[in-house]
């Protein structure tokens, strides 16, 4: 339906918006600005927040997805720095349209559409020696419904997961191939490193419960390098929070720091475990053939009324 939209519209800019986000009310205008200042610019997102809807299990819930969303952008923001961005969410994204059109528009088999979409700009551009650049719109803001429960978030994720591995291996040509720039060069390296988180995630785990459930004596050295992580992690939590407000030109609310405390404490046994999970799951689709797009935030007892 996208496709058939770009080719039956005449305008500059095409916005996506998910039927879950909502825009702030300068949110659109914001994007427009971004790409009329920048004719270079092809593709860009704005910030989104996610926001979990029910009781105090899905808000306690929503808060590891804000910090993840939180950290995310944060890192998005760095790699647009050398043009290496991958990442345009569909949930709230811009492009240029003649860009898009001429990539050819949006791959119809594709799991993650919008993250195999700026694979192949970024290809078309360093083959045809275009200076086109991604970016994420720091002042183009919105909100994003996320999964309230476990297995809302294990199907949306092992279908992102499952995606990433299908587009990783589409555009194999392009690791470390000098060709492709900063994508080339170093964001694809990293992502082929990506690829075995979940199993080196899962394979600590679960040494480090089984040395917990059966007794077994754990070496100073190992509870030294657990205590370190958790030292690192969270500076990083607090730093990142400090960051990203800075960036988008707020003050960080103090309820943020506490939540950021906690959050950072329980996530390497509650929140990490479920991502890992939910991507090495995301592996066992990656031969899958059969695209299958199931409801997995609002369910049809509990729709809002506008």
């Amino acid at each position: 339906s996208l496709n058939q939209v770009i080719h039956g519209i005449d305008c500059d800019i095409i916005i996506t918006v998910d039927a879950d986000t909502l825009l702030e009310h300068n949110a659109i205008q914001e994007a427009c600005n971004a790409f009329h200042e920048d004719p270079t610019l092809v593709a860009a997102c704005g910030v989104l927040k996610p926001v979990t809807r029910g009781g105090l299990r899905a808000r306690l819930f929503g808060l590891f997805q804000y910090f993840e969303y939180l950290r995310a952008y944060l890192s998005r923001a760095a790699w647009s720095q050398s043009n290496a961005l991958l990442l345009v969410s569909g949930a709230f994204a811009a492009y240029n349209r003649s860009a898009l059109i001429a990539v050819g528009g949006y791959d119809k088999k594709s799991l993650v559409e919008d993250y195999e979409l700026i694979h192949r700009m970024h290809e078309y551009a360093c083959e045809n020696g275009l200076d086109w650049r991604v970016d994420v719109l720091k002042s183009a803001r919105a909100t994003t419904d996320a999964p309230a429960t476990i297995s809302a978030f294990i199907n949306q994720r092992k279908r992102w997961f499952s995606g990433f591995l299908r587009t990783q291996y589409k555009y194999r040509h392009m690791i470390g191939t000098a060709k492709y720039k900063s994508v080339g060069k170093l964001m694809l390296p990293i992502k082929t490193i990506d690829t075995l988180q979940p199993i080196f995630g899962l394979v600590a785990l679960f040494l480090l419960w089984r040395f917990l459930i059966t007794g077994s004596e754990i070496s100073i050295f190992v509870l030294s390098v657990i205590a370190i992580k958790l030292v690192i992690d969270y500076c990083f939590h607090i730093w990142s929070l400090n960051k990203y407000y800075h960036w988008l030109g707020e003050p960080v609310p103090y309820q943020r720091w506490v939540q950021a405390t906690l959050c950072c404490l329980a996530d390497p046994f509650i929140f990490q475990p479920i991502r890992h999970l939910s991507a090495l799951i995301g592996w066992t689709l990656v031969l899958e053939t059969n695209v299958r797009w199931e409801p997995i935030r609002i369910q049809k007892n509990n729709i809002p009324n506008f």
